[in-house]
Parts: structure tokens; sequence; C-alpha cells
């Protein structure tokens, strides 16, 4: 497909767009790129970017509109159970588990005794 100058410059500042939102690089010499773009958009978190792709997709007289670009929202159990039940750290998702409850007979001063961050048994 052959794009004027003004459809050349928004893919291009998309491509750049992208980069910087880690979400894959645009090449414009593939014959596929208008559907590549929509992918991307579709994954993107920045609202300005979803404009930019919709002009585009203006621009090439595609059949979508702005609320095609924002992906579905799933408000299920599932899945608030599942980020709330890990978190990251240094990269790695570590399953998170409630404090353990110390039981009465356990010190009833209140105390606990700390190693690195580990409870030492007194």
């Amino acid at each position: 497909m052959v794009f004027n100058k003004e459809m050349i410059d928004l893919l291009q500042l998309l491509r750049k767009r992208f980069k910087e939102e880690q979400l894959g690089i645009l090449q414009l010499s593939n014959p596929n790129v208008l559907d590549d773009m929509v992918t991307m958009a579709t994954l993107s978190t920045c609202h300005i970017t979803k404009d930019l792709a919709y002009a585009a997709i203006q621009l090439a007289d595609l059949s979508l509109s702005r609320h095609d670009l924002d992906p579905p929202e799933s408000h299920s159990l599932e899945d608030q159970d599942e980020k709330s039940a890990y978190r990251t750290y240094r990269g790695q998702k570590i399953l998170v588990e409630d404090k353990p409850r110390r039981t009465s007979g356990e010190g009833s001063s209140g105390k606990v005794r700390m190693y690195r961050g580990q409870v030492v048994a007194s």
C-alpha cells in the first residue's frame, strides 16, 4: 500500500511511542504494518498513542472505531485473586502468604526475635 507524507509521519511517531512503551518495533517496510499498528495500539496503555493510532486508521480508511483499540476489560474474581496472590520481587513472581498467626502459648510478651528478616525461635 502506498502511503502519503502525513501517514508516514504518523507511523514514524507511533513507532517511537511503541518503542518507548516497549510494545515492539513497528517496521514500516512490513506489508502488514497497519495490522501490527492496530495490535500494538490495543496493547498500549497510553491514550495519546491510541489517539494517534486512530488518526492513522482514519487516514488509511479502515473500518475500526476508537473503542476497538481499547482491550476488553475483565473484572473476574480469578484475575483479581491471581494478581493479589503474587507480588514481583526482583523480576520474579512470589506467592504472598498470610502472616502466620501466633498461638497464645507462644511468647506472650509480644516481642519477636528477628535475625536477617526471619523469626528466630527463642
